[in-house]
């Protein structure tokens, strides 16, 4: 059984789709629908069945797939464990990342592991916070980026700051509208109509902003991107609750944007598995991100 046909078995199940699976892999849809079909044959039937809304895991192939991953993360140890005798760190890093990541130190700390271990691969998955912390506890993803949540992570996870940004309110309606004094919550929560999904870390904490002040929020617009949130703004949508990146100063001028008091901070962090202890390439990772 090859070992390339696990991985894009386990490619089409993660993302649904086998297009998708193609790009995650860097390889063409054709060569991944070649390599499960491969598969499908070795097991006498097939993995999964194709929809219109996209691709599921059988019956067959949802039994298959925890020992996939199992074998996959086992070579991928082997071939760390080997290349560790060697001299040469190689084998692959599986990172989540949550979108907004380019002003951190994330793309310089990626180019240090590169000049310090050049065989090393790193794969980067997006995700919402979420659902790569659940990942990362599965043992699907040595690495995660994410929105730090209100409550404390628990103490088997190590943690490491990448950034803080405090949340912002762009509001278009009026000239007079953005201020340098901050604003409470409670008292712009009715003209709030854009901001960040349910399923967003973001929205956690927004979340729990909102039951601390009791403020009462509904957003009839959500997305993920800080961009939309401004561009539905402007167009007037209302006002939008989205963070206060650079970009974000940057594109909105002061007389529109009012920081909030108390403030939401969005804490970017990058979180491992501290116990087991994490291999070495992951311990590489954490000192490039550290600047060690």
């Amino acid at each position: 059984m090859e070992m390339r046909a696990l991985e894009c078995f386990v490619a089409v199940a993660d993302e649904g789709s086998f297009s998708r699976a193609a790009v995650r892999m860097g390889v063409s849809q054709p060569s991944v629908s070649q390599q499960v079909r491969a598969l499908e044959r070795q097991v006498a039937g097939p993995l999964f069945e194709r929809g219109s809304r996209g691709v599921t895991l059988t019956a067959t192939g949802d039994a298959l797939l925890p020992t996939a991953r199992k074998a996959l993360a086992a070579m991928n140890e082997f071939e760390m464990a080997a290349s560790e005798r060697s001299g040469q760190l190689s084998g692959r890093i599986n990172l989540g990342v949550i979108d907004g990541l380019e002003e951190t130190v994330l793309p310089a700390a990626l180019t240090t592991l590169r000049r310090r271990h050049p065989l090393l691969e790193l794969r980067m998955i997006d995700g919402t916070s979420g659902k790569l912390l659940d990942q990362l506890v599965a043992g699907e993803l040595d690495a995660v980026v994410v929105a730090e949540p209100p409550r404390a992570l628990p103490d088997f996870f190590g943690t490491h700051l990448f950034l803080e940004e405090e949340l912002v309110i762009v509001d278009y309606t009026t000239p007079t509208a953005g201020s340098v004094e901050p604003v409470r919550l409670r008292d712009v929560a009715e003209r709030i109509t854009v901001s960040y999904p349910p399923e967003s870390g973001v929205r956690t904490l927004i979340d729990d902003a909102a039951r601390r002040e009791r403020a009462d929020l509904r957003f009839p617009y959500t997305t993920s991107d800080p961009a939309l949130h401004i561009a539905l703004a402007k167009a007037g949508l209302g006002a939008a609750l989205t963070v206060g990146s650079a970009e974000t100063l940057a594109a909105v001028p002061p007389q529109y944007r009012s920081p909030l008091m108390p403030p939401i901070l969005l804490r970017k962090v990058l979180v491992w598995m501290q116990q087991p202890r994490p291999g070495r390439a992951v311990e590489e990772l954490i000192a490039a991100v550290r600047g060690d």
